[in-house]
């Protein structure tokens, strides 16, 4: 009860301020004409600079289109005009708002409960009961499943080679991670799960539910879960821009339809907005009842009760220029699309380019918003003063939250954990002490005031006159067995790490110990050299072993790491989706190999010490390798590259 007297309240305070927005809003509704100027303006320069060879664009308004339009061509080298009405697009993970509706459809039947364990629906397989809290379809939509990620293995290169979606789940279902309904950690396989309880209890396939219950009857006549394209499908053609070259992204069959295999077109995509816009309605059928249809849309899950940013069920939840929103946003190799509503205004916007960036979508949403829908004047109102002295025992909490941080989105079981040294991959935050007693950093940051325990806020103007935002910055948080911890940001949060764990101490001492490596793999021939161009004798025995050994694990490490490189460089990304690649799998040997060289080298360099082979700087030198070894090892070890970690 709590907790919806608070998201009431919450909604409360956004309307008030969405009404602030509608009143500033002058020049809407925009007509046609107005918009297809404003729309031309735009996309002549995010195409181009987003490298996107198509894109389509929609906005409707009080239940009717009023603009849809397609840019650029369908197919680079060839003639083909994108078209709103016919032209199909791949648009990912928008498709987990159709899983959604399903979901609300049952619900709504009486055949699903939104709270019951999710165990329960399920018949091939269950869940692991790895907390005293079972997994719910509430926590499954509102991404507060608490499952680890996954990508490798996720998709299937044909049609043929596909398997269902229940057997893909029961061999393949992320473990469970985090407790489920404390934080927000976004998965694709927890959406295709509700999807598959779908299917579960209506007996159906997926794509046949959703084209009998959403698609039919909103006349959605060019949508798909299940596509299988030939050369007279109107798809355009998805690319990836790198190098300085555009890439054709291959068409691929992820076998988590319902969170990520949707392509339709802008038109489609239309009525699909208006019913959510109309409450379930579009013209005279409803896909869900008003009641249900809000209970979508509500907020259900957020990390702190005065956060803008929420979850509805399978909606994001953000506040622009006043206005409360529900988004969602598709990215798959080759495409890039966005879905937002903005429900006081009756109006939603669509968009969708065949690029691998959110540059189009980006450019074209903020620009959308802000000139048709510009933020009120601030006021007092919107600003909470800020405490006049440091909180009791701020001190000490500060003390205790600081440390390193990292995006709890990231794969914790398989070799897809190095994502983790890849900032572009999984981000890092370092929560630092502030310049004044009861503030924080964020690295570099501004500093942030502690108004409530563990919660802090920007701060807005100087000295007596300092403001705080209404909605908190950063919160500090721990589930009610206080076992685990988390900071929240908006609608991210973050798992603390320990400083070694940082992406700075892992990239530090990988670079350290390869350059150590690759030192000594330069400098024994140089010192087999110098010894002949002296005339002195080769070693013998244990310093011949050592030297050999040594030169091993040197040759094997820079090896993989040059190999790494290349593959990286080289492979096509998609392969990813389907298993593990060969070459990939044969590069993964070298570290096991010089793994199973440590502890003879270990030996070797103590006996190095003890028996005093060789003169100091060489012992020394040698020290240096065998710690580098170590080093490298434990880094690769705790990326889960060394072996084969595949899942």
């Amino acid at each position: 009860m709590a907790a919806t007297t608070r998201y009431t309240m919450f909604l409360v305070w956004a309307a008030c301020l969405s009404l602030a927005g509608v009143a500033a809003a002058e020049s809407w509704p925009a007509t046609p004409q107005d918009l297809d100027a404003f729309f031309d303006s735009i996309f002549a320069d995010s195409i181009k600079s987003a490298h996107a060879p198509g894109a389509v664009v929609a906005v409707v308004h009080g239940g009717e289109v009023l603009f849809s339009k397609g840019y650029g061509t369908a197919k680079l080298g060839e003639d083909i005009p994108v078209d709103p009405d016919t032209t199909l697009f791949r648009v990912a993970s928008i498709s987990k708002l159709f899983a959604a509706t399903a979901v609300m459809q049952l619900v709504e039947r009486g055949k699903l409960n939104l709270h019951t364990d999710v165990n329960f629906y399920l018949k091939d397989f269950q869940l692991p009961y790895t907390y005293p809290d079972p997994v719910t379809l509430d926590n499954l939509m509102t991404h507060t499943g608490g499952f680890d990620d996954r990508f490798l293995g996720g998709a299937a290169p044909t049609h043929e080679t596909m398997i269902p979606l229940g057997a893909y789940l029961a061999q393949r279902m992320p473990p469970r991670v985090m407790p489920p309904g404390v934080v927000m950690s976004y998965s694709n396989h927890g959406m295709a799960l509700a999807g598959h309880i779908v299917e579960a209890v209506t007996g159906m396939p997926f794509a046949q539910y959703v084209d009998g219950n959403i698609f039919t009857p909103l006349g959605m006549e060019h949508s798909y879960f299940d596509l299988v394209p030939d050369t007279n499908t109107p798809l355009a053609t998805g690319y990836n821009y790198y190098l300085g070259k555009y890439h054709e992204a291959k068409y691929d069959y992820p076998l988590t339809p319902p969170a990520s295999t949707l392509a339709c077109t802008a038109h489609d995509m239309s009525r699909f907005m208006i019913a959510h816009l109309q409450n379930g309605r579009y013209g005279n059928t409803y896909i869900l009842d008003e009641d249900t249809m809000r209970l979508m849309h509500i907020r259900h899950f957020a990390h702190h009760p005065d956060m803008v940013d929420g979850r509805a069920y399978a909606f994001s939840e953000h506040l622009r220029n006043g206005h409360r929103t529900l988004e969602h946003t598709g990215l798959i190799w080759g495409f890039a699309s966005l879905l937002l509503l903005i429900p006081d205004a009756n109006t939603g916007l669509f968009v969708s380019s065949t690029t691998n960036g959110r540059g189009v979508y980006g450019a074209v949403s903020g620009r959308f918003v802000n000139r048709y829908f510009p933020a009120p004047p601030k006021r007092d109102a919107d600003l909470r003063p800020a405490p006049s002295q440091p909180l009791e025992g701020s001190a000490q909490r500060i003390k205790e939250v600081a440390g390193y941080y990292r995006h709890n989105r990231y794969c914790r079981t398989t070799f897809f954990k190095f994502g983790v040294l890849i900032p572009r991959f999984v981000s890092e935050i370092h929560v630092k002490p502030g310049p004044e007693e009861g503030t924080i950093v964020f690295g570099k940051g501004a500093p942030l005031i502690e108004a409530e325990p563990y919660c802090f806020y920007s701060v807005n103007g100087k000295a007596d006159a300092r403001r705080l935002s209404k909605s908190p910055r950063a919160v500090f948080g721990r589930d009610e067995k206080e076992a685990f911890k988390y900071l929240a940001t908006g609608s991210s949060a973050y798992d603390p790490i320990r400083w070694y764990e940082s992406r700075q101490a892992l990239t530090v001492a990988a670079a350290v110990s390869l350059f150590i490596l690759l030192a000594g793999l330069v400098a024994w021939p140089l010192a087999v050299w110098i010894r002949r161009h002296r005339g002195r004798p080769s070693p013998q025995g244990n310093p011949a072993a050592a030297a050999w050994i040594g030169r091993a694990v040197c040759g094997l490490h820079v090896g993989f790491a040059a190999g790494l490189g290349i593959f990286v460089l080289t492979v096509d990304i998609n392969s990813f989706g389907y298993g593990a690649p060969p070459v990939l799998v044969a590069l993964l040997v070298l570290p096991l190999l010089a793994a199973g060289l440590t502890l003879a080298l270990i030996t070797l360099c103590v006996a190095a010490w003890a028996q005093s082979y060789w003169n100091l700087p060489a012992r020394l030198f040698y020290t240096a390798i065998t710690v580098a070894n170590v080093a490298f090892l434990l880094v690769l070890n705790y990326v889960n590259m060394l072996g084969f970690n595949f899942g």
